[in-house]
């Protein structure tokens, strides 16, 4: 019982810094803003897919399953990261291709999630 409520403040204490850390890339004034914003949402996505699965685990009713969509985009979004950091280039429509199970999945599932 102890164990479990140690290892719940320190999930809790790795999304807020998830949180914390995406807001700090998002607002640093270097010459990275691209690679930064990439990883920022990289970081948002993970730390509501881990809060998802927390309140899961501990039996919250959570009224929609947000963190089903969101996971689609892990991959993608450490593709462009990485792809990013190696050779900087524009976004172009080959890139938005990877998006396309997320956005698919999503907008078949917004009934479900809405109601």
């Amino acid at each position: 019982m102890v164990l479990s409520k140690i290892v719940e403040v320190v999930i809790y204490a790795g999304v807020v810094q998830g949180f914390f850390l995406a807001l700090v890339l998002t607002t640093a004034k270097n010459g990275k803003r691209k690679s930064n914003g990439i990883l920022s949402a990289l970081l948002i996505v993970l730390s509501v897919s881990i809060v998802h699965s927390v309140f899961l685990a501990g039996n919250v009713d959570i009224p929609y399953k947000i963190k089903e969509p969101f996971i689609l985009l892990i991959g993608p979004l450490l593709l462009l990261y990485i792809r990013e950091l190696i050779s900087p280039r524009r976004f172009i429509l080959s890139d938005a291709l990877h998006l396309i199970p997320f956005l698919l999945f999503f907008l078949i599932h917004i009934p479900a999630m809405i109601f």
